[in-house]
């Protein structure tokens, strides 16, 4: 299972009623409604992937390492929650990587996941991912980083088949067919074992 961990004003929708320039004035509620479903998931000890955006980590750090100290994987869903085609490359990666950052030293977990907001990535935003994860141990599209680092061009394959599933099944209608970013976790219940990632 996995989740995306932003407030209800920073959704593309919104973006014209709600500027990232009023963020700060708007009441939040990221923490209460993930709290509801850390408390879910440790009824049923399941673990999950949340991919939190840096703005949220920034101003809700506990929240962040509770998510972290549950057993949970924090993984990486941009920053500002701007979409990758809306940002030039080097913005694009400039984003990611302090949104990065700023995870990791909250939460004190490598961060080796990302997830594109809107499930929206192109095929020069890809080529940004793939020139991190080759000096990093990132992971574009949440695979292990030495898979994805051996062989990008099979791991985008198998992205673009898990997302066509997911698309039939209605799970991500209107996502872009091409390395969306999507991580499949499994999770059984009473697991202590690490997700797979497919």
């Amino acid at each position: 299972m996995t989740l995306d961990v932003e407030d209800w004003f920073q959704v593309e929708n919104l973006r014209p009623i709600f500027p990232p320039t009023s963020w700060e004035t708007i009441p939040r509620r990221v923490t209460e409604s993930t709290r509801v479903i850390l408390r879910l998931l440790a009824e049923y000890e399941i673990r999950s992937t949340f991919f939190v955006l840096g703005w949220v980590a920034e101003r809700e750090p506990k929240l962040v390492r509770d998510i972290a100290e549950a057993g949970h994987e924090v993984a990486c869903h941009g920053y500002g929650h701007v979409l990758p085609m809306q940002l030039t490359p080097v913005q694009f990666r400039d984003d990611i990587l302090r949104a990065r950052h700023v995870l990791q030293e909250v939460s004190g977990q490598e961060i080796i996941g990302y997830r594109a907001p809107s499930f929206s990535i192109d095929r020069e935003r890809l080529s940004c991912l793939e020139s991190i994860a080759s000096v990093t141990r990132w992971s574009s599209l949440g695979f292990p980083s030495s898979a994805w680092a051996s062989s990008p061009s099979r791991f985008l394959a198998g992205a673009t088949l898990d997302c066509t599933r997911l698309r039939y099944s209605g799970v991500s209608s209107g996502a872009q067919l091409f390395g969306v970013g999507i991580t499949r976790c499994i999770s059984t219940r009473g697991s202590s074992t690490p997700r797979s990632r497919v």
